[in-house]
Order: C-alpha cells, then sequence, then structure tokens
C-alpha cells in the first residue's frame, strides 16, 4: 500500500464516486479505478460493491472495517506532511526598541517573514541596554538598538540615520517652518530619552537644570499628550511621516536640531550555528527595505554583520 492508494479510496468514499474522487484529486478517472484496483488486490479483498449502472460507491462489509485504518493513516499522511514544514523554518528571534519596532521596521518584518527559507519572525520591544543583554545571551539571534554600547560579546553595526523633527498640538500652532530652540518652551516638553548625543544638545539649549514637565519612554504617550495640551517633543522623521495625515497634530523642521537619530544593528559575536542560514536572508531584506525609505540614510555603503 501506498499514500496514493489510500487516498483514493478515501477520496471516493467521502464523494460518493469514483468519477468526483477523480475531480478533486486532479486525475483521471482510469488512473484512479487502477489505484483503487491496486489497493484491493494488495489487501485481497473488494472495498467497494460493483453494480452495473450505480454510480454512487457502496462500500462492501471488508471496506467499512479498512475505512477506520485509511482515515488514521490519512491523517497521520497530514500530519507528518506538516511536521516537515516545520522542520523546515526556525524560529528567528528579533528584539528592537519600542520607536523602531511601531514606526520604521513593520514593513521589514513583513518582507522577512516571506523571504525563501521561510523563518517564524519572533519580535519582541526591550530598551536598548536589555536587546544588548539579550543577545549577550543569545536568547534573541539579532537586535536593533538606537544606543551604541561595547560588550564582551556583542557586535553593534550602525545601519541607518534619520533626521529629528519636532511634534505639536496643531491648535497650539503659530510658527512657521523651521522652528529654532529659543521658540520652545523647555517646560513644555515631553521628554523621551533619544540618547546621549541628544541630551547634550537638550543641555546646550535649555541648560542641566531645565525643568521636564513629562518624561516617558514610549512614543505612544507621547501623542497621548500632545493631543491634550501645548506640548512639544522631539521625534524621528519617520514617526513623523506615520502621522502626517493626523490634522491635530503638526510636525516642524528644526534649525540647529540634535544630530540624526542612529539605529544599530546588535549581533553575538559568535551567533548560534543557524546564523549561517539567516544571516544572507536577513542582510537582502534590510539592503532592499532600505532601498524603500529613502528617509532612512545607510550609514555604511555595504552592510556586514
Amino acid at each position: 500500500m501506498n499514500h496514493a492508494e489510500i487516498e483514493a479510496f478515501v477520496a471516493i468514499v467521502t464523494t460518493g464516486s469514483i468519477n468526483e474522487a477523480a475531480k478533486r484529486l486532479h486525475v483521471s478517472q482510469p488512473a484512479l479505478s487502477y489505484r483503487l484496483k491496486s489497493l484491493e488486490s494488495k489487501l485481497g479483498t473488494k472495498l467497494f460493491v460493483r453494480t452495473r449502472g450505480v454510480r454512487t460507491a457502496e462500500l462492501t462489509p471488508a471496506g467499512h472495517r479498512f475505512l477506520h485504518l485509511a482515515e488514521r493513516w490519512h491523517r497521520l499522511w497530514e500530519e507528518a506532511q506538516r511536521c516537515q514544514t516545520e522542520l523546515d523554518r526556525f524560529d528567528l528571534r528579533i528584539a528592537s526598541v519600542d520607536s523602531l519596532n511601531s514606526y520604521v521596521l513593520p514593513d521589514f518584518f513583513r518582507a522577512l517573514a516571506e523571504q525563501d527559507p521561510p523563518f517564524n519572525v519572533v519580535i519582541r520591544t526591550y530598551q536598548s541596554l536589555d536587546i544588548y543583554n539579550l543577545v549577550a545571551k543569545r536568547d534573541i539571534d539579532v537586535g536593533f538598538a538606537v544606543q551604541k554600547m561595547r560588550t564582551e560579546d556583542t557586535s553593534a553595526i550602525p545601519l541607518f540615520e534619520e533626521r529629528m523633527c519636532i511634534v505639536r498640538n496643531a491648535a497650539y500652532c503659530s510658527h512657521h517652518e523651521p522652528l529654532h530652540p529659543h521658540d520652545l518652551a523647555p517646560q513644555k516638553e515631553i521628554y523621551i530619552p533619544w540618547g546621549h548625543e541628544y541630551l547634550m544638545w537638550r543641555e546646550h539649549w535649555f541648560g542641566r537644570t531645565s525643568s521636564r514637565l513629562l518624561n516617558v519612554d514610549t512614543l505612544s504617550l507621547v501623542f497621548q499628550f500632545i493631543l491634550t495640551g501645548d506640548y512639544w517633543a522631539l521625534v524621528p522623521e519617520s514617526v513623523a511621516r506615520t502621522h502626517g495625515d493626523n490634522a491635530s497634530i503638526r510636525f516642524y523642521d528644526i534649525e540647529d536640531g540634535p544630530p540624526p537619530r542612529r539605529c544599530y544593528i546588535v549581533v553575538n559575536k559568535q551567533p548560534l550555528s543557524n546564523a549561517k542560514t539567516w544571516k544572507p536572508v536577513l542582510k537582502h531584506a534590510l539592503v532592499k527595505f532600505l532601498q524603500q525609505k529613502p528617509w532612512l540614510r545607510p550609514v555604511r555603503k555595504h552592510l556586514e554583520f
């Protein structure tokens, strides 16, 4: 017995006729009849009653007994095929900071999931320091961080930069572009930690002791506050592009602004063996992704990690 013969038998029982079973399996009726005769020969018994002029398939007593075995065989075959598919896939574990996961990388993740060989793309959100620690412990395969850190077990490769801009509630806007830091009231800032370079820029213009009305760590909170009052915040261009159609908020270029935000790809210096499979695919997907997002300016001409 083989799967084609069992499949033919189950299809005939399910559809009620050889003709309909042949259509379902996309084979000719003679080919299906041959599979059935081969199966009956191997079993040494007839499985269907042959009555001239009757098109419906009627099981013999032996056919009824064999049906239970055939259905079990068919289920096991389908499970084995699904198992093989899962064995051909593996998890690619990615961690990124909230702002990248929410506003920059979704298109990249979708494209990556459709690559060949296929991956089960597992995406998690952490702060930059946590990402470095997880990569070092090999709890994730690759990370995307917005701060460069030096650790013994990880490498941080500059990936792209994007400019920063100011976001405000449109109801309180009276300035023309671009804004200057002198146009901004420090006590109205919604502060989000973009890294050391941003902190240095902020201290230069507003002083080290300037008050922070609101201090948050996620962009979703920034916009909840922006929509309720006369506040401002510094955000990357990718965020502005995402919310650009919202008439309730407005984005401004800024003169003498902070340096562009830089994104780093973080990998373990001694990755797991499956890295030989996912690294070339990841590089290809990243290069293609950046080509489609011109406001994300690649830091290096050639991406190597």
